[in-house]
């Protein structure tokens, strides 16, 4: 008897760090890595940090850490301990293009990182500066034609979701236009208000507030539907129903290895966030599709974004763009 009291007692000194460790996270802050630069999708973040919070107990700290079109952040989670504490909130455009572009990425997307959730889904689209003579798609497009290079578009990075849908767009369109690197949705609209680039490609919730203020002009949307309260603008996908836009969605993802029980500990804070009405208004004002789905569910869409990225990628270097 006391043989058999002495193993179970051994057993339960056995199991109990793990079981504590589980049930104890998070016992300190938990960090997020946002990879872009501040006005873009740390905004996004922020409006999930404090129902996050409260529900894990423990502050939700943003850190912006920009470069390399995304890459520089997204390393560091990546490299990060596999334990709950270091977060990537960052877009398909980085993780899934940028990836598929360059070969050199310093981590895979596949291999290094668990899914979390997906934050939201965004149609993309088209805006001009409103120094050019353009209204509409028709009118761009014929004003390309007519002045081949003339015109310059501004994306978020070399391999980013919004180069892709540009050289996409190039290639459908039969039109020239040349690529501007930003290192962000932030500065590629400070470019397009300040008048310094001619077009750009973004997701619609970013150019909100540029848009309905009349400091960016809306051409055409693709990738989902405008909403109600913007200008009119043709749809990319029915003008020119073989364009196949690129991923444009936002998410959670943690170091590869990180158990399932804090992926869903994690999972569980993001959604009651994204669901929670006053959080989820702020989502809906800006055009946006608030997801908040399963690490499963997360998973098997970014495995899609890969195969519907590689096609659009291929398709552009088989008509001789480099992507540089």
């Amino acid at each position: 008897m006391k043989k058999y009291f002495l193993r179970l007692v051994a057993a339960a000194c056995l199991c109990a760090p793990i079981t504590a460790f589980t049930q104890a996270f998070p016992a300190k802050p938990v960090r997020v890595i946002v990879p872009w630069p501040p006005g873009a999708i740390d905004v996004s973040v922020r409006l999930l940090q404090q129902v996050m919070a409260e529900d894990l107990g423990q502050p939700l700290i943003i850190e912006t850490r920009p470069g390399a079109s995304g890459f520089i952040g997204a390393e560091m989670v990546a490299r990060a301990a596999p334990d709950g504490y270091t977060l990537l909130a960052t877009a398909a455009g980085s993780l899934v293009t940028g990836t598929l572009i360059n070969p050199k990425a310093p981590f895979d997307t596949r291999k290094d990182f668990t899914p979390v959730t997906m934050i939201y889904d965004a149609p993309q689209v088209i805006v001009a500066k409103t120094s050019l003579p353009l209204n509409n798609l028709k009118e761009l497009i014929d004003f390309a034609k007519a002045n081949p290079g003339k015109l310059s578009y501004g994306g978020t990075g070399i391999g980013a979701a919004q180069h892709v849908d540009g050289e996409t767009f190039k290639r459908i369109a039969g039109v020239d236009l040349v690529h501007v690197p930003y290192g962000g949705f932030g500065p590629l609209l400070q470019a397009v208000a300040g008048q310094q680039v001619d077009l750009g490609f973004a997701t619609v919730g970013v150019v909100r507030q540029l848009v309905l203020a009349g400091k960016a002009r809306l051409i055409a949307v693709h990738g989902g539907k405008a909403p109600a309260n913007y200008p009119p603008a043709a749809n990319l996908n029915e003008v020119f129903p073989g364009f196949e836009t690129a991923p444009g969605f936002i998410g959670f993802w943690a170091p590869a290895a990180t158990s399932q029980s804090i992926v869903q500990r994690l999972n569980a804070a993001a959604v009651k966030a994204l669901r929670t009405p006053d959080v989820r208004a702020k989502f809906d004002e800006t055009g946006v599709n608030v997801v908040g789905n399963t690490p499963e569910e997360f998973a098997a869409v970014i495995k899609a974004a890969f195969e519907s990225a590689g096609r659009s990628i291929r398709a552009a270097r088989a008509a001789g763009v480099k992507f540089d």
